[in-house]
C-alpha cells in the first residue's frame, strides 16, 4: 500500500533545485537560507527513492533473512536458536565458511596470478 501511494516524481524540479543551489553559493549563507536550501535540496529527490532508501536496511538485514529462515522451515522458538548455536554442524559450516572460503579464494587468486 505504501508503494502504491508514494510519489515516484519529484515535488520539486531539478533545475529549481539547483537554480536555488546556485543562488545560495553565490550569496552570504544563514540559517534561514540553509534550511529553505536543505528544503528545496531534498524536495528535489522523488519521495519513493527517500522511502526506499530509509526501508532498506530494514528490508535486507531484519525482513528477509526472518522470510527466508521461516520459509526454510526452521523452528526459531524456545531453545531451537540456542541449541544451533552449540551444534556440532553449526560449527563446521561456520568453519567450512570462513576459513574455507578464505583459504579457497587465497589459492586461486595465488595459482591465477602464477
Amino acid at each position: 500500500m505504501l508503494g502504491v501511494l508514494t510519489p515516484a516524481k519529484p515535488l520539486l524540479d531539478e533545475d529549481r533545485a539547483v537554480h536555488a543551489a546556485t543562488e545560495a553559493a553565490a550569496a552570504r549563507l544563514d540559517v534561514k537560507r540553509l534550511r529553505r536550501l536543505r528544503f528545496l535540496l531534498r524536495e528535489s529527490v522523488p519521495v519513493a527513492e527517500r522511502v526506499q532508501y530509509a526501508l532498506h536496511p530494514w528490508s535486507s538485514y531484519i525482513v528477509l533473512p526472518i522470510f527466508a529462515l521461516a520459509n526454510a522451515g526452521i523452528d526459531l522458538r524456545g531453545d531451537a536458536p540456542a541449541d544451533a548455536v552449540g551444534s556440532p554442524v553449526t560449527v563446521g559450516i561456520v568453519v567450512g565458511l570462513v576459513a574455507g572460503k578464505t583459504t579457497g579464494v587465497l589459492a586461486a587468486s595465488w595459482f591465477g596470478f602464477r
